[in-house]
């Protein structure tokens, strides 16, 4: 509504980038869009398949329609992946290709051609009680074949989840630190 302000800001961010677009929702690519115009030097990047927040309002559609929106735009696409062995990539690119709106893609790993061969192991848990019994198994088995403790690792997606394999892991006298 106020064309000097858009005026004043497109002169600032004369070259704007949104990292995990494929988490954007509709109204931070309207901003997005008004601030870079028809013509401006927008950058964004994400994975289509990576989208996990539309309890939030994200629309990973946008990510996928962007080309319509920008012809002119370049995509580059990023399928190797450089820490997973091709075995683990295989698996995981089955699962991904069920999604049935995402741009295409088949991923490669650049460590298969390392030798590292990688290990895929499925499980079906229903509960928190269930997934680290199998983890504290998993970690005692390996731990058995002569694997340091600090060789083993945990990932989880945010802070807020270390609580859980923490208490696990004191409570079976598993040592560990938590980053």
């Amino acid at each position: 509504n106020k064309p000097e302000v858009l005026r004043k800001y497109r002169k600032m961010f004369r070259y704007i980038q949104c990292d995990e677009y494929q988490d954007t929702n509709y109204v931070q690519r309207d901003i997005l869009y008004l601030l870079a115009g028809k013509g401006g030097n927008l950058c964004v990047v994400g994975d289509d398949d990576q989208s996990i927040y539309a309890f939030r309002g994200a629309r990973p559609e946008i990510m996928l329609s962007f080309q319509k929106d920008y012809p002119t735009c370049k995509v580059i696409n990023m399928s190797t992946n450089y820490r997973s062995a091709q075995k683990i990539v295989s698996v995981s690119d089955t699962l991904i290709k069920e999604n049935k709106t995402r741009f295409p893609k088949d991923f490669i790993s650049q460590r298969g051609m390392d030798g590292a061969e990688g290990q895929v192991i499925y499980r079906r848990l229903y509960d928190k009680n269930e997934e680290m019994k199998f983890i504290r198994d998993r970690i005692e088995e390996q731990h058995a074949n002569g694997v340091p403790y600090d060789e083993i690792a945990i990932l989880y997606r945010t802070n807020d989840l270390v609580q859980t394999p923490s208490s696990m892991l004191a409570g079976a006298k598993i040592p560990f630190y938590a980053k």
